[in-house]
């Protein structure tokens, strides 16, 4: 009988809302602060928000769902409260605050950053999956933790082997001094990593015999005179040169082209020599204003994006249709695995935009744990899933 009661104050107190089309929020005073209203717990940036640093702030319902929660981020020490749609107006205060809004998990192993993994964290609320793949450089955020304990496996692989590492319990308390709070798991197995560029530089010394030396002052100084004094002596020598054979001089240099004055092919009429005219200047060149700019960078999908897996394998997508499915003939064959069907979704590749869209699956498909039912695109990083089976995208 409680359980009813209270299942219609809740219901009662949606209708309210959802009449009004808004919802205001109150704050004990002013402050750096975010809000917005979604029907589920944040997996990244809300694609919306209203932005105040005032102690009131009004939100627009954007629909009638039940589901609705209001969430609000303190800008300043990175905690969130998950607040239910409720009679009008809503108070925040310090103790709503009962959630991370962002978290790193930073997985290594002796010290340097792990490729490839997948990495699931248990705060008792809800438990999140997220794929580690190279471009991540060891680190994948969450969001949305619940302050408390907090729960962290990893599975890798190790060589052939298929590994998971003991969960590794966190007591996650609020931290006035870091916002974005960093849990950081080591796996002792060997296992891929990602070279980092100081690494790089560390296998690649230089040789023993050739050690990196500075030059001295002194040595610049007397490579400086002795430049000095064989140019000054090239001079002293052709001078004299000239002066005791101005004949042979003048020859050669009529035979390299050079025109002397009072030569037997030029009047000395005392006229200036003609000075030939400079190059004609070469017209700038103008670009179209409205062309587009060439597109550059590491995240680019011209550098043939992929599906990566938990355990670093690529699937390359193609031009045109990859048609993802059990089937043994579909462009990204996922065989032996039970939950996806034998023709589950499709990935369209149009230059540099990619599109899945569900190809009426049996147990769907899912973007940044979204299932989607109509086309959706995809961008780099996003997690994409055909039943139980996660990717992530990568170029």
């Amino acid at each position: 009988m409680l359980g009813k009661s209270a299942g219609l104050l809740v219901a009662l107190a949606w209708a309210v809302a959802a009449r009004a089309q808004t919802v205001t929020l109150r704050f004990d005073g002013p402050g750096s602060r975010e809000a917005w209203i979604a029907s589920n717990p944040p997996e990244g940036e809300p694609p919306t928000k209203v932005s105040s640093d005032e102690a009131k702030l009004t939100l627009s319902l954007p629909s009638a769902n039940p589901k609705n929660r209001v969430y609000v981020l303190d800008r300043k020490s990175g905690l969130l409260a998950v607040l239910p749609v409720a009679a009008q107006p809503i108070t925040v205060g310090a103790k709503s605050f009962t959630h991370v809004y962002r978290t790193l998990v930073s997985v290594e192993h002796e010290g340097k950053p792990v490729a490839a993994g997948l990495v699931t964290v248990d705060d008792s609320e809800r438990k999140q999956a997220q794929f580690l793949a190279p471009g991540d450089k060891g680190k994948v955020p969450f969001y949305g933790l619940k302050l408390g304990t907090i729960k962290v496996e990893v599975q890798y692989k190790s060589g052939e082997a298929k590994r998971t590492t003991p969960a590794q319990t966190f007591e996650f308390a609020a931290d006035p001094d870091r916002s974005e709070p960093i849990l950081t798991i080591s796996i002792p197995d060997e296992v891929a990593v990602v070279e980092t560029e100081q690494a790089v530089q560390e296998k690649s010394p230089l040789p023993a015999d050739k050690p990196s030396k500075s030059p001295s002052i002194v040595g610049t100084l007397v490579v400086m005179l002795f430049g000095i004094a064989a140019v000054v002596g090239l001079f002293w020598a052709f001078f004299h040169f000239a002066k005791k054979n101005p004949d042979a001089l003048k020859a050669n240099l009529e035979r390299l082209g050079v025109q002397v004055p009072g030569s037997a092919d030029q009047e000395d009429d005392g006229a200036p020599m003609p000075v030939p005219a400079g190059p004609t200047p070469v017209e700038p060149i103008i670009l179209d204003p409205e062309a587009p700019a060439p597109i550059s960078g590491a995240t680019s999908l011209a550098r043939k994006p992929a599906l990566v897996d938990a355990t670093g394998r690529r699937l390359a997508l193609a031009e045109g249709p990859n048609v993802v499915g059990r089937d043994d003939g579909v462009a990204v064959s996922l065989g032996g695995e039970s939950t996806v069907s034998r023709r589950h979704a499709e990935i369209v590749r149009t230059g540099e935009s990619l599109v899945v869209r569900d190809l009426g699956s049996t147990n769907g498909t899912f973007v940044n744990g979204v299932r989607v039912d109509s086309d959706s695109p995809l961008s780099l990083g996003d997690t994409v899933q055909f039943g139980a089976v996660r990717f992530k995208v990568e170029a």
